[in-house]
């Protein structure tokens, strides 16, 4: 029996080595099925609008939230998650520019904060989007170069 053993061990590497089979490739060399795959990316980009009416403030003057939205700042976290939850890519806000959204009040109504996040690999259609701890919206991935979020309302009448 073990007469067999060794008989067949040396037929299979004859077999083998005839097949153009090789050892396995040492720890120096490196082993290579081609390019390797490439995988798509693409970047998140949008705005957060919080509502935020100051009668003293022009178009384009500096801003940041207050009060309940202090967290609200240029350099708050921005988080892109998929559709499992799971966070994909990570940004943060710019610093926020006042603008003027309803022509008839003085001053403005909305602080803007743009965000970019780049690399999100592409992973399905819904992908959600978290500014600081303010709760997860969803989006399509194709409205990820328009992705928009509003905080706050407006506490005034027309």
């Amino acid at each position: 029996m073990k007469k067999l053993t060794v008989v067949g061990a040396i037929a299979a590497g004859a077999l083998l080595t005839g097949c153009g089979a090789s050892a396995p490739p040492n720890a120096e060399e490196s082993v290579s099925d081609g390019p390797a795959a490439e995988s798509s990316t693409f970047t998140v980009s949008g705005e957060l609008r919080l509502a935020d009416v100051q009668s003293t403030r022009k178009d384009g003057d500096p801003c940041s939230g207050a009060g309940g939205y202090a967290d609200i700042r240029g350099g708050a976290q921005v988080k892109i998650s998929d559709s499992a939850g799971s966070i994909v890519g990570l940004g943060e806000l710019e610093a926020g520019r006042a603008e003027d959204v309803i022509s008839q009040n003085d001053g403005t109504e909305d602080c803007v904060f743009a965000f970019t996040v780049s690399d999100i690999s592409e992973s399905g259609n819904i992908y959600g989007v978290e500014v600081s701890h303010r709760g997860i919206v969803q989006f399509p991935r194709q409205e990820a170069d328009s992705v928009v979020v509003t905080l706050g309302d407006y506490k005034f009448d027309l």
